[in-house]
C-alpha cells in the first residue's frame, strides 16, 4: 500500500515553491500521480443601478488577475516536478461553489492533500479558516507545509502526537504508508493517567503492536504540561526526535473548549516549523 494519488493545491506564487517541494518529497517515495490544483474562485455579483458595463468590466478584470497567478503558479509546479520520478499534472478549476469546498472535492479520490499553511502573514484567521473548512469537508488525510520554508525530506522521522481520538486514529492510519517509510516513528502521549506512566497497556500500547503488523517499529513516549501548552509540548518534542512530520488529529475539541484552553490544532500550526499531517 502506498500514496498513489497526491494532489497539492497551490494558491500563491510566493509558498508555490515550498508546498511544490513537500509534495514532490513525499510523492518519490511512491511514485506518485501529483495533481497540481488551482480553483479560480467565483466572482462577486454587483446590484448597482449605473451601466451594466461596470460588473462585467470587474468580473473580467478579476478572472483576469486569477489567469494570470495561474500561469505563474503553473510555471513554477512544473518545473519543480520535471525529471523527478513521478507524474505530474496540472489541473485548473473554476470554483461553483465556495472555494474551499471545491478544493476538498476534487480531493476526495486522492490518497493525500497538500497545501500551505502561512500563519505568520495571516492576522485575519484566514489560513485557519481554510485549513480547517477543507478538513472537515474533504474527509482526507492533509499534509500542511509552512509556508516559505521547503522541505528535501518529509517522513524519515515521525512524531505522532496521539491522544486515542477518532480523529488521531485516522491521521494515523493515513499516514500509514510514510510510516512504513520512515527511520523512526515516536508516539507521545500527553497527560496520560498516572499508571500509564509506569504500566504500558491501553490504546496506545496496542497501536504499537498494530503498527508493529505493518512492519513499523514505534517508541512510546509520556509526558505533561498544561491544557494550553500541549501545542508547545507537541512542537518541543518533535524538535527533539529530530522529526521532519507531525502526525496528528485536527480539531477533535468542541469549540467552548477550544474558547478555554485554545485550540491544539491551531496553535501547533500555527508555530510548527515542520510538514503536519492531519485528519479530522
Amino acid at each position: 500500500m502506498g500514496l498513489k494519488t497526491i494532489t497539492v493545491y497551490l494558491d500563491s506564487k510566493e509558498t508555490a515553491v515550498s508546498v511544490t517541494k513537500a509534495a514532490v518529497a513525499v510523492a518519490e517515495k511512491f511514485e506518485a500521480h501529483v495533481i497540481g490544483l488551482f480553483v479560480t474562485p467565483m466572482t462577486p455579483i454587483y446590484l448597482c443601478s449605473g451601466p451594466t458595463s461596470v460588473p462585467v468590466y470587474t468580473e473580467n478584470y478579476l478572472l483576469e488577475t486569477y489567469k494570470e497567478a495561474e500561469a505563474v503558479i503553473k510555471t513554477v509546479f512544473e518545473l519543480e516536478t520535471a525529471g523527478r520520478s513521478l507524474v505530474a499534472e496540472w489541473r485548473e478549476i473554476r470554483a461553483l461553489a465556495s472555494i474551499h469546498r471545491t478544493i476538498a472535492s476534487c480531493s476526495q479520490t486522492s490518497d493525500l492533500l497538500v497545501t500551505g499553511a502561512d500563519f505568520q502573514h495571516d492576522p485575519d484567521g484566514l489560513a485557519e479558516d481554510r485549513i480547517s473548512t477543507i478538513i472537515g469537508a474533504s474527509q482526507r488525510p492533509l499534509l500542511t507545509v509552512p509556508a516559505h520554508l521547503e522541505f528535501e525530506h518529509i517522513g524519515n522521522r515521525v512524531l505522532i502526537a496521539w491522544d486515542g481520538s477518532v480523529e488521531c486514529t485516522r491521521a494515523v492510519f493515513g499516514a500509514l504508508p510514510l510510516l512504513k517509510c520512515a527511520d523512526g516513528v515516536d508516539i507521545l502521549m500527553i497527560n496520560p493517567a498516572n499508571d500509564e506512566r509506569h504500566q504500558v497497556f491501553g490504546t496506545q500500547a496496542e497501536l504499537v503492536n498494530s503498527l508493529a503488523r505493518h512492519g513499523v517499529s514505534a517508541e512510546l513516549c509520556f509526558t505533561t504540561c498544561a491544557a494550553t501548552q500541549v501545542a508547545d509540548e507537541i512542537i518541543n518534542t518533535a524538535t527533539e526526535k529530530s522529526a521532519d512530520l507531525i502526525v496528528m488529529g485536527a480539531y477533535g475539541a468542541s469549540r467552548l473548549h477550544d474558547f478555554f484552553a485554545g485550540s491544539v490544532t491551531r496553535n501547533t500550526l500555527a508555530n510548527a516549523t515542520l510538514p503536519l499531517l492531519m485528519s479530522h
